[in-house]
């Protein structure tokens, strides 16, 4: 499965600041890799547009893109409330804290203000830089895990820190090795013919996964040594054998052990500088044809468009 994407535009829009109050004018905050729109204060504005920069900063470190590739700025659209997100998605489930769904030319991720809401942000841009940068058809564990892993950065002034755990996924994990879904169907989730693991599993297990391989830079070369075996043609369970010297059911039992203990995290030796924002007031006109054309997107029933 490749997760090569080519993407004429793409877009966030993010449920965000619901608790500050009504204002007359709307906001556009950009930067160098981002322009954000939104119903708030200049301050906030520069504040969560340097947040995401720095996010953003924190996985080019990791993961160098190439200077030959020349990606348009990532919209972001702030939603007050689920009304606004169902102007753009009309049948949004109430329990949905986020969604990244891919049209022919957008990108739409949501996300709520009630404290998941830089995880959710966090974890829908690191699939959009994933899928922007990191070209090689990754396993759809690894896709999900490396989403998770980032998602919980805990990103302040003064420091970051990269490999922090959620503690509704840990929690889902720590019932018992007997709940979770066999190595061999996370590895095969969504290959034809492939055995469906429930969704809070597969997304724990991924997550359980890629950090225990990004734990260590043993562990790191052999999750390196696993997809070129996989980019090769090789089995999945077969190249991970290959690649860590496990089977499958030895390394679940090895991957129990190492969520139950002390969980790995760590704080970059590095500068993030605070990105420059230019912010700029938009008119009433501006405002409401942003949520019109958000609301004509493709992925709006047509009888259901403005």
């Amino acid at each position: 499965m490749s997760i090569l994407r080519t993407f004429v535009m793409a877009t966030l829009v993010v449920l965000a600041f619901a608790a500050s109050p009504v204002r007359a004018e709307w906001l556009k905050g950009e930067s160098e890799h981002f322009v954000v729109y939104g119903d708030t204060s200049e301050r906030q504005m520069r504040s969560y547009v340097q947040k995401i920069e720095r996010f953003d900063q924190v996985l080019r470190a990791y993961y160098p893109t190439s200077a030959d590739v020349i990606a348009p700025k990532l919209p972001i659209y702030l939603a007050r409330s689920k009304a606004d997100m169902r102007e753009v998605w009309p049948t949004l489930p109430s329990t949905v804290a986020g969604f990244y769904a891919r049209q022919d030319e957008r990108i739409f991720a949501m996300a709520t203000d009630d404290g998941e809401g830089d995880s959710v942000l966090f974890h829908e841009y690191a699939h959009h830089f994933m899928f922007q940068n990191l070209t090689s058809p990754y396993p759809q564990w690894f896709v999900e895990g490396f989403a998770e892993y980032y998602a919980t950065i805990e990103l302040r002034s003064d420091r970051v820190k990269i490999g922090l755990f959620s503690p509704g996924r840990m929690n889902s994990l720590l019932v018992g090795l007997n709940e979770w879904a066999p190595m061999d169907a996370i590895l095969t989730q969504g290959r034809p013919g492939s055995r469906r693991v429930v969704g809070y599993r597969f997304y724990a297990q991924s997550w359980a996964l890629t950090h225990y391989f990004m734990s260590t830079p043993e562990r790191q070369a052999m999750l390196a040594a696993y997809f070129r075996a996989l980019w090769q043609g090789a089995e999945p369970s077969a190249a991970l054998q290959t690649a860590t010297g496990r089977t499958p059911q030895q390394l679940q039992a090895d991957l129990y052990r190492y969520i139950s203990g002390p969980i790995t995290n760590f704080t970059p030796q590095r500068d993030f500088p605070a990105a420059d924002v230019t912010v700029t007031r938009l008119t009433p006109g501006e405002r409401d044809a942003i949520w019109l054309d958000l609301r004509l997107a493709r992925f709006v029933p047509e009888n259901l468009r403005a």
